[in-house]
């Protein structure tokens, strides 16, 4: 394939980038409840697991789109992050309290070296209806990752094979905070700042067993960036929720620094029976398990899927579930989801990979 080619397809996934919900991204891997370490073998190990693109075809494209819903929002509002302004005078007189994710993957890998673009965002909006107490922050962060590694066989007879990988990612970002203490005197702080970083992940997959296979990935191991902007501060809200009298401009400067996760999963295809995998996942101070399972009927091409995981930052869990089609070059994956606690907050995302 040329270069000319190659790049146009690299401008496209570019250009059509989705969203999809918050722990992970593939459909496959998130209808398995994000157990997902040591399966990982295509473009979305740039998520999960860097040394599982060693394992994939040579070349493959990956594509996720979707959408989820958390607390009392509906994300098809997506656009509305962008205007958050906009979005305090929708809700003025009213009561808020809502909080969500939301990301995506698009990519390709070439000869076992992948490029991807990650976006994801962050947000939290929270007012009463006396519109004493406002707190909104809305966080978009876009990553260009290289993910690259390589293999090798051992004389040991319970390791088989060691894969190990790396990413490379490029990181860039935007932070819109708006700040109304109800504590007097209740200056109306609004911030904005950007932020550009590095970061790097690694991870090692194995064969231990026949279908078997563990995997650890080391998330965050460089990352971390410098937010800098201005923040605008202003006596209050006018009767329609828009800022009114600026007192003064601030320097702005805050550390972005992402805790780094240590994941170790493992993941048996059982002949006859089913694929299972498990992952646990430790960034402190908190530890959550991933299980998954997976079934394939009508010569593989069909497969059924479910999942758990926990959020224990969250106090919370969810139940996954979602099937695939693989019809050779091309597969069609979907996932779904549900709060154990919250019966509003729902994922549903749709994957689209393949080789060419």
């Amino acid at each position: 394939m040329s270069m000319k080619k190659i790049f146009l397809i690299l401008l496209l996934l570019f250009l059509t980038s989705s969203s999809a919900f918050a722990f992970g991204v593939g459909a496959r891997a998130m209808a398995m409840g994000g157990a997902y370490t040591a399966l990982a073998d295509d473009i979305t190990a740039a998520y999960w697991n860097p040394a599982g693109l060693v394992h994939g075809n040579v070349k493959t494209f990956h594509a996720m789109a979707g959408k989820g819903i958390d607390a009392n929002y509906d994300f098809d509002k997506l656009a509305d992050f962008l205007n958050p302004n906009k979005m305090i005078r929708d809700y003025w007189g009213r009561d808020a309290d809502f909080s969500g994710s939301v990301n995506g993957i698009v990519g390709i890998s070439i000869c076992k070296i992948g490029v991807s673009y990650i976006p994801w965002a962050n947000v939290s909006f929270s007012k009463n209806a006396a519109n004493t107490e406002v707190d909104f922050e809305g966080v978009l962060k876009r990553s260009l990752a290289l993910t690259f590694g390589g293999s090798f066989n051992t004389p040991l007879p319970f390791l088989s094979r060691v894969s190990l990988g790396a990413n490379v990612r490029y990181v860039y970002g935007q932070l819109y905070r708006i700040e109304f203490p109800a504590v007097p005197p209740p200056p109306l702080r609004v911030t904005y700042a950007t932020a550009q970083g590095v970061g790097l992940d690694l991870g090692a997959q194995a064969d231990i067993a026949p279908n078997t296979r563990i995997g650890l990935a080391l998330r965050n191991v460089l990352t971390g960036s410098l937010w800098s902007g201005r923040t605008n501060v202003y006596t209050a809200f006018d009767i329609s929720g828009k800022p009114v009298s600026l007192v003064r401009t601030e320097n702005f400067e805050e550390v972005d620094k992402s805790p780094m996760h240590i994941v170790f999963g493992i993941a048996s295809d059982i002949p006859a029976i089913a694929l299972l995998s498990a992952d646990i996942d430790y960034a402190d101070p908190y530890s959550d398990i991933h299980l998954g399972v997976e079934k394939r009927f009508f010569a593989d091409i069909f497969a059924l899927r479910g999942g758990y995981y926990t959020e224990n930052i969250n106090r919370t869990s969810k139940l996954t579930y979602g099937c695939g089609l693989d019809l050779g070059i091309i597969n069609v994956d979907l996932a779904f989801g549900q709060d154990n606690v919250r019966s509003d907050g729902k994922i549903a995302v749709a994957s689209l990979s393949g080789m060419f």
